[in-house]
């Protein structure tokens, strides 16, 4: 929810627009009455949790196999486009795959658009994959890009539909990071289950790391019922910790 600080503004399709405290944009979802994203920072949150705390900005430098980034509850699509502009400002070492899933058409047509409100005050790197999305095929918007420094490849591909039915219809992937950002679990508690973090797990390379905003206990039953090794850290924000989760067998 909002906090006495963030500043309510204009309308949007999906509910208000909310200035953030780093003074970017969220969304208050005019159903659900729940925040995309916090307002402590909405980038601040993108950046610094499914960025820097999961190791990923590290392994952007290292030149090696293509990450595969899997990035569940795109929403504002904060997180992904953190994904690619790190991977944008980076050495280029290695190709970068991301899978965005999606419940909803019409925020991902507004993000296709590359001019969602939200989008104000976006510096290029951040919409390099919104501004080359296309859609593909119903249900699939896809974007591709050049690294400006190496010519290495990122495939952005946004799957629209129900996660858990998506998930199931993808061949085998091997994730090696996992961005876990849906509504909470009061809203969809699917999505936070055992049976949803083992199904990712299927999904996962050895040593994967899922971050997620949230550490309840009722998450951390889910996370450590699928499979996963559940760890609280240490946040730069008045938010006291998130949650690692690690990849404790083979995955696929």
């Amino acid at each position: 929810m909002t906090t006495p600080e963030s500043k309510i503004t204009e309308m949007t399709p999906f509910g208000r627009l909310v200035e953030t405290a780093d003074g970017s944009l969220t969304v208050c979802h005019g159903g659900h009455a729940q925040n995309f994203h916090s307002t402590e920072g909405a980038k601040l949150e993108a950046w610094q949790l499914y960025v820097v705390a999961s190791g990923y900005l590290i392994e952007t430098e290292r030149v090696g196999l293509a990450i595969q980034v899997l990035d569940v509850g795109m929403g504002l699509a904060y997180n992904a486009a953190a994904t690619i502009a790190a991977w944008m400002e980076s050495s280029g070492g290695r190709d970068l795959f991301v899978t965005s899933l999606e419940s909803e058409q019409a925020l991902v047509e507004a993000v296709a658009s590359g001019a969602a409100p939200w989008f104000l005050g976006w510096q290029d790197s951040w919409m390099a994959g919104p501004n080359a999305l296309s859609c593909q095929k119903s249900g699939e918007f896809v974007a591709t890009l050049r690294h400006p420094k190496s010519g290495k490849k990122c495939s952005w591909r946004i799957l629209v539909g129900d996660g858990a039915k998506v998930l199931l219809n993808l061949k085998r992937e091997a994730f090696n990071f996992i961005w876990q950002d849906p509504f909470t679990p009061e809203l969809n508690p699917t999505m936070w289950s055992a049976a949803w973090f083992s199904l990712v797990r299927e999904h996962s390379a050895p040593h994967a790391r899922m971050m997620t905003y949230s550490v309840a206990r009722v998450v951390r039953d889910g996370i450590e019922g699928g499979g996963w090794l559940f760890e609280k850290i240490k946040t730069p924000t008045r938010k006291r910790h998130w949650a690692l989760a690690i990849n404790s067998g083979n995955g696929a």
